[in-house]
């Protein structure tokens, strides 16, 4: 007689650490006998020490269905569905994991975990109310959670509601904290601009001398515009590891110190003396840090990685510094990599790989997506290759349009081997500059023809990019006077860009919209120069009611700074600050275009004009004034203006710009008859084909 699985068996198993032979034992156990509760139990904690929380999550469903009042069962599958939360989470699908956080606390209303995953969801989707009613929740089960008192603050200040959100911080001030919480604040006092309370917190906590404290007080403060605090950890961090010896530690540290940019400058000249301050600290680092140095202390090229593209927002010609910096990189990741310097074959385009960090919804995935079918259709196999970062539903949609789509190893050595060896006849580089990782790959030969595009508007300055991958009617007379590279132009805005949706404007109290004339400038707050200060300056005084509306950056220190200095100069030329700056909270993208469909006119920024923004704005119907810059970065815009037969709202200077806006807004008929003339000639800039076209030829040439 064959005797039946014994659950015990598998029970044993999973007592011994056995997990896999525990899951096996226990499914055999439940083909013969489907009711098995022990088997069924063995089965989900098996499922759960090997991280396959759905069938953890079946096992536990079956479990509560027989035993449905038993605690311990129900607390285990919540448990369960937040961890498949969590993994639907780090795989980009916020929608899911949202769903499966919800399907957990409906399980078990005590779970702090799963709450504070669900503020993480409401977070990253910008639905704010949502985070906070979430974190909330957990400051009723645990009140002394400085995580989730930190996260009400947060959630406050980005619905607008600032004095909440500084009396919570006040609270959590005013209690005794352990240092990793009183890191935690500190960090949160610099990210809103509030850098003397930052400092009073690290002092009474004594994290002065924490290195790891130290480190993460400096990241943070480069990001919000505190650079002198920056330089003055990472100079502790650079002497801390030259004193032990740490050599690769004491050149991150140096390095960051030198390249570290400024994000709102107070004025023009202050944009001018942090330049040459930013080429004197260049030059220091180049001569400290040569690439034979580099190579003695065992660098790697993850060592290299250093975020600089803000300095294309300064409004200049940036060919020099970019050149200066990519010869730098350039030499100094072939030293790390040197079987990545040698020249691959020559042979006819027939394998491209596209290599990018923000393949997600965004900018560069809706510039050059579509791409990828364009390529193929012109007889490319096509590689997409994917540094590591989120995913959503654009990437995964992108990754399928592909022959081959490829995520790239964290570690730059192993991915550039990846890209080399799977020998490529071209790799071209959507966003060079805007990650850093894609940076240090592309100083690197690792296909014999390397081309770069405008998802960062500027030249690589490396040696190793052959060609940039520009617009023809968004570049100036002298463009080539502004490349390392040579450029091929494309017609129209450079690819088929989908047209957005358009959106019925809302009451504008629904938006939190004043009354009154709205000039919008829906930009990121890095693209406002201090150019457009005077533009504000000159329509206010021709128009008295106007309102300036700005969206706060997603940093609130860098929108107190662009605050507080447009504030400045308006009253200065004595003007009411109050009366005409509107500043509204980060928005999801469906209440951003009723923005944009609200706002009279949209004043786009100067010398790095709107892009995105641009395109939204112009499918609403809403005009859009600009000032062509000297720059393609300047003149995107102004481009596409033209292309809709719009010219009228393109303007030679800030005093011209300034007429032209005020005229606009108070002119409702001549706004219909532009919005009319926008409307009918959409198709004009939509959903073209010809770039694509010209992309092929250009691959084929």
């Amino acid at each position: 007689m064959t005797g039946l699985p014994d659950p015990g068996a598998a029970q044993l198993a999973f007592q011994a650490g056995d997990f896999a032979r525990a899951r096996e034992l226990a499914l055999d156990c439940l083909r013969e006998a489907p009711d098995s509760l022990q088997a069924r139990s063995v089965l989900a904690n098996a499922c759960n020490a090997l991280g396959d929380f759905a069938q953890a999550a079946a096992a536990l469903e079956a479990l509560h269905t027989a035993l449905p009042r038993e605690a311990g069962i129900r607390k285990a599958l919540a448990m369960a569905y937040n961890n498949l939360g969590s993994q639907s989470f780090h795989s980009g699908d916020i929608d899911a994991a949202a769903l499966l956080y919800e399907r957990s606390i409906g399980l078990d209303d005590s779970n702090i975990l799963a709450y504070s995953n669900l503020a993480a969801c409401a977070e990253k989707r910008r639905h704010q109310s949502l985070a906070l009613e979430a974190w909330q929740c957990v400051l009723a089960l645990d009140p002394a959670h400085t995580q989730a008192a930190l996260g009400c603050a947060h959630a406050l200040r980005a619905l607008g509601r600032e004095r909440e959100a500084d009396a919570a911080l006040d609270a959590l001030a005013a209690r005794p904290l352990a240092p990793e919480p009183s890191l935690a604040l500190a960090l949160e006092f610099e990210r809103i601009g509030a850098a003397a309370r930052a400092a009073t917190v690290v002092a009474s906590a004594g994290l002065e001398c924490n290195l790891d404290a130290c480190a993460q007080l400096a990241a943070m403060q480069k990001l919000c515009g505190n650079l002198a605090g920056a330089r003055r950890n990472f100079g502790l961090l650079a002497e801390s590891a030259r004193r032990g010896g740490d050599l690769r530690a004491e050149f991150r540290a140096e390095r960051d110190a030198a390249l570290a940019i400024a994000t709102i400058f107070a004025s023009r000249a202050d944009i001018g003396s942090q330049r040459d301050a930013y080429a004197e600290r260049l030059d220091r680092l180049i001569k400290a840090w040569p690439p034979q140095r580099l190579g003695q202390i065992d660098a790697q090229l993850e060592d290299l990685k250093c975020p600089r593209f803000g300095i294309a927002y300064q409004g200049g010609n940036d060919l020099e510094l970019a050149t200066r910096y990519g010869d730098w990189l350039g030499a100094c990741a072939a030293r790390l990599l040197p079987a990545a310097g040698t020249d691959p074959p020559m042979r006819p385009i027939r394998r491209i790989g596209l290599v990018g960090a923000r393949w997600t919804q965004g900018t560069v995935a809706a510039y050059f997506g579509t791409w990828i079918g364009a390529l193929r259709a012109h007889g490319a196999e096509v590689y997409l290759y994917t540094l590591p970062a989120p995913s959503d539903r654009i990437s995964q949609s992108l990754a399928a349009q592909a022959d081959h789509a490829v995520r790239l190893s964290a570690m730059l050595a192993a991915a550039a081997t990846e890209l080399r060896e799977a020998g490529l006849d071209l790799l071209i580089y959507p966003e060079v500059g805007l990650d850093a990782g894609c940076e240090v790959l592309a100083s690197l030969r690792l296909a014999p023809r390397q081309w770069a595009a405008w998802g960062q508007p500027e030249t690589t300055g490396l040696s190793s990019i052959d060609r940039f991958i520009s617009v023809a009617a968004m570049e100036p007379p002298n463009a080539a006077a502004h490349y390392r590279e040579t450029l091929v132009l494309l017609p129209g805005i450079g690819t088929r860009y989908a047209r957005p949706p358009r959106v019925a404007s809302a009451p504008r109290h629904d938006l939190g919209l004043p009354a009154g004339p709205l000039y919008t400038l829906p930009h990121a707050l890095a693209k406002l120069h201090p150019d457009i200060d005077e533009l504000l300056i000159e329509i206010a005084r021709r128009d008295r009611d106007a309102r300036f509306v700005f969206v706060a950056d997603e940093v609130p220190a860098l929108t107190r700074a662009l605050r507080t200095r447009i504030d400045s100069r308006l009253r200065a030329a004595d003007l009411d600050a109050g009366l005409h700056c509107h500043w509204l909270p980060r928005l999801p993208i469906d209440a951003f275009r009723r923005l944009l469909a609200s706002s009279d006119v949209i004043l786009d920024s100067i010398h790095f004009s709107g892009g995105n923004t641009s395109l939204d704005a112009l499918a609403q119907g809403t005009p859009i004034v600009t000032i062509e810059g000297a720059m393609m970065r300047g003149r995107q815009t102004a481009a596409m203006l033209r292309i809709l037969d719009g010219p009228d709202t393109i303007a030679p200077d800030i005093t011209r710009a300034a007429i032209v806006a005020a005229d606009l807004v108070h002119s409702p008929d001549r706004r219909a008859d532009l919005a009319a003339r926008l409307e009918a000639n959409a198709d004009r800039l939509f959903e073209r084909t010809e770039a694509l076209d010209a992309l092929g030829a250009a691959i084929a040439d």
